[in-house]
């Protein structure tokens, strides 16, 4: 089974919102009051942002991908950036085409993984109609290999309707190939 090429792009649009966390992070200034330094040291949180909005374009000009978040916070120790509500949009020509949204995420400063958590739905769009949706607990993104992956249940559901459930899965998204691990199960829809 493959994954669509605007799934690729949607995983790369979370990629953008953590490089902006961490050019956020690289470039601050770091000027606080002591008062500001205490509640900062207890809790490590070094910055956060409210109702954050992230926007790309490519280089015609055109909407590429937008990011947003009711609130990200970043922590500075333990290297990572805490997302809520989280939804993440790739645009061609204007054009959705796909969509991924969770109740929470985390970024690792690091290794570059992204675990979106809790209500997690990616939607492919085609011609502005939903193609395809993926609904899983869990699913965490890796930068460096270019993958997707969960131990968690998923369903995918197409457009037509059919059904397709399983025990974990693992995609790399360059090869384009989804690997559904255990207890997998279809319901399809003869149209």
């Amino acid at each position: 089974m493959n994954i669509a090429r605007r799934e690729i792009r949607l995983f790369f649009a979370f990629g953008l919102i953590t490089a902006a966390v961490l050019a956020w992070n690289a470039f601050d200034n770091n000027q606080q009051n002591s008062q500001h330094l205490s509640v900062s040291t207890q809790s490590d949180m070094d910055f956060f942002i409210i109702d954050a909005v992230f926007t790309s374009y490519d280089l015609a000009g055109n909407l590429s991908q937008t990011a947003t978040a009711k609130k990200v916070e970043h922590f500075k120790q333990k290297q990572h950036s805490l997302l809520d509500n989280p939804i993440f949009r790739t645009f061609d020509h204007q054009q959705l085409l796909a969509k991924i949204s969770s109740n929470t995420a985390i970024a690792e400063d690091r290794d570059g993984i992204i675990t979106f958590s809790q209500s997690v739905n990616a939607t492919g769009f085609k011609k502005g109609d939903v193609d395809a949706v993926l609904k899983t607990d869990v699913l965490e993104y890796n930068h460096t290999n270019n993958s997707i992956s969960t131990d968690e249940d998923v369903e995918f559901t197409d457009f037509l309707g059919n059904i397709i459930s399983a025990t974990g899965l693992f995609s790399d998204l360059t090869l384009r190939t989804i690997n559904l691990k255990t207890n997998v199960k279809g319901t399809f829809n003869a149209k």
